[in-house]
């Protein structure tokens, strides 16, 4: 009868930890950004006077980081990619340039690649507070009229580690 009681518990414990383990895989997955979304570019190409908009709403006050997320074609040619970004909020208006990076000194491409594709992220606020209401994040391209072999652009709030 021990034996059996050792055995059941043993189950349990082993169903528990089954559990708990897959919990803490779904709730990191969960909290890896506040918010994310991407937009396709038309044609893969993005004009000068193409503004791409995102809306991020919150209750509460937050700190995070902002992250442009770029997808662009192999073939590429430019190094880098200057941009613009106007971000509203409930009590003021933010207006940032900045210049992602995109090929090394040699010519190689930064960030991941999947065959001809190619993932790019750059951060571009650390540490903002966020108070509640709505915040509208413009991004437009300075680069060239039209920017040819970009196909995605996209933000990505996420807590902030400072």
């Amino acid at each position: 009868m021990l034996m059996l009681v050792d055995q059941t518990k043993c189950m349990k414990v082993n169903s528990f930890l089954k559990i708990s383990a897959l919990s803490a895989v779904l709730l990191g997955c969960g909290l890896l950004w506040e918010y994310r979304e991407n937009h396709e570019i038309e044609e893969w190409t993005w004009a000068a006077d193409d503004v791409q908009t995102f809306v991020y709403t919150t209750d509460e006050i937050q700190v995070l980081d902002a992250t442009v997320l770029i997808r662009h074609l192999h073939g590429f040619q430019y190094s880098s990619i200057n941009l613009k970004c106007e971000v509203t909020t409930p009590d003021t208006l933010l207006t940032t340039s900045f210049v992602i990076p995109i090929k090394d000194d040699q010519g190689g491409y930064l960030g991941e690649g999947s065959v001809d594709l190619w993932d790019i992220s750059h951060r571009f606020m650390v540490g903002h507070t966020f108070v509640p209401g709505e915040h509208t994040f413009r991004i437009r391209q300075e680069t060239a009229n039209p920017l040819p072999l970009l196909m995605e652009v996209g933000l990505q709030l996420e807590q902030s580690k400072q």
